[in-house]
């Protein structure tokens, strides 16, 4: 397969095998778009049944598009997968094609007019138009195809997520939707932590409760006919994936998603890092934007013990301002939740201070200073957006999306795997250190305490 050789760096001896990994701006960028692409292909599809429904009704239609057939083809019995795929380049001409006409819908184009304005931009007739300068890199979407998607128009009680294949990067993809329907909100709002056993993994952890259901919950399994029997999401999601990646043994598995997705994708993406059977190659890689806490330290631990055996890689992004990824970090009974993987916090650009936005990087090495670094630097408190409109400003694809853009040249040359080995040298001194950290531990709040009391009585 064609590779994007002048993108490409040599990669870390933790993950051992022929994969040759793109830098950290391009691992970021090609996953973001993706992450963005699911709203607004789901979108899309939504929106030609709805035309469907009208036509056969004999309903005047508000926004009559174009060859648009192509957006809902035949699933192949044989293979659980579109017969025909949607190529992504296709995807954006339509969408450049159809812009006027989707803009009579007011409904439709109020909710989803801003991801249909950035997926034009890929449409070949688009790029046309726009000197080289300005011209939008299509490399890594220009022979990506979706070879499925569920998001089972008329029932809003199931995951959203589609698989991809792409040619260029060697990668099968699982993308995830963040939250959209009521009942995406209804497992937002599970927030308590409960207790589960995770397949392949002998360690009991502490998952929200929402997020961990609307993958493995008993009482979503869809019936399937035939010899699979039922599947929960997380089997019948890799039902799809396993065929493909039998059909490609050199491709890695990326999984992706924003918000509700981003959970998703770090939850599904650990469990397929526990897979035993051979077809599913690791390390798995999973770029998650703007996730919300998933699980307790337990979660962290064992998620941990992964990514040092070289099962699993995580790239997670977050946005500070953002509210949801610096939620509230305990559920209503008091139980504390834990992030996972190496943090990217892009930081938004300040008249007073800096004039582009900055960007940090963080990992639980086990460090009671950077641990106490990280709390005081990420709380929920000065990372919030306080006014309405800038909660979901902060929060959306197009935010992460400039932020990540104006850091292109800082980001390029850095790699996730040269990050782990750093983390992972500081993680073993922390632990043959283990006494003073844990003097550390105690002493610090113990003292803000006693400062406190002392404070306290003076006044």
């Amino acid at each position: 397969m064609a590779v994007e050789t002048s993108k490409l760096l040599e990669k870390s001896s933790r993950f051992r095998d022929d994969y040759i990994y793109v830098d950290l701006y391009h691992e970021a960028d090609h996953m973001l778009s993706a992450s963005g692409l699911i709203y607004t292909l789901a979108a899309l599809r939504d929106l030609a049944w709805k035309n469907q429904k009208l036509l056969k009704e004999g309903k005047p239609i508000p926004a009559d598009l174009t060859d648009e057939t192509f957006l809902t083809p035949e699933v192949d019995p044989k293979t659980g997968l579109f017969a025909k795929s949607i190529p992504i380049p296709e995807l954006a001409q339509f969408s450049y094609d159809n812009i006027e006409n989707m803009k009579k819908d007011t409904e439709f184009w109020g909710t989803h007019g801003a991801t249909i304005e950035l997926m034009k931009k890929l449409a070949p007739s688009y790029q046309k138009t726009k000197d080289r300068s300005t011209r939008m890199s299509t490399m890594s979407v220009q022979t990506r195809s979706i070879v499925y998607v569920d998001d089972s128009v008329g029932d809003e009680s199931e995951i959203v997520f589609a698989v991809s294949v792409d040619d260029i990067k060697n990668r099968i993809i699982v993308n995830f939707r963040g939250t959209t329907t009521g009942s995406d909100v209804l497992q937002d709002v599970k927030i308590t932590l409960k207790t589960y056993k995770l397949p392949n993994v002998d360690k009991e952890v502490k998952l929200h409760r929402g997020f961990h259901d609307y993958l493995f919950d008993e009482e979503m399994r869809k019936e399937d006919e035939g010899e699979h029997g039922d599947k929960n999401k997380y089997e019948e999601i890799m039902h799809k994936v396993k065929p493909l990646l039998q059909k490609h043994p050199d491709y890695k598995l990326y999984v992706t998603g924003h918000s509700l997705g981003a959970s998703l994708s770090s939850l599904f993406a650990f469990v397929a890092s526990q897979e035993t059977d051979p077809v599913v190659p690791k390390p798995v890689t999973c770029v998650s934007v703007a996730s919300p806490y998933v699980g307790n330290q337990a979660w962290r631990e064992v998620f941990q013990a992964a990514e040092e055996a070289g099962q699993i890689r995580y790239l997670r992004i977050s946005n500070r301002t953002d509210l949801v990824p610096h939620g509230p970090p305990f559920d209503l009974f008091g139980n504390l939740y834990k992030h996972v993987g190496v943090n990217l916090c892009l930081s938004q650009e300040r008249w007073y201070w800096n004039k582009k936005p900055t960007y940090s990087f963080h990992y639980p090495t086990g460090s009671v200073l950077t641990e106490w670094g990280c709390a005081i630097s990420n709380n929920f408190i000065t990372n919030c957006a306080w006014v309405p409109s800038g909660i979901l400003k902060m929060h959306g694809c197009s935010e992460y999306d400039r932020r990540l853009d104006s850091l292109k040249e800082d980001l390029v040359g850095i790699e996730l795997n040269d990050l782990y080995e750093d983390y992972f040298a500081t993680k073993k001194k922390v632990e043959a250190n283990w006494l003073f950290h844990m003097i550390l531990k105690y002493t610090i709040p113990l003292a803000m305490i006693a400062a406190a009391v002392f404070l306290y009585k003076e006044l």
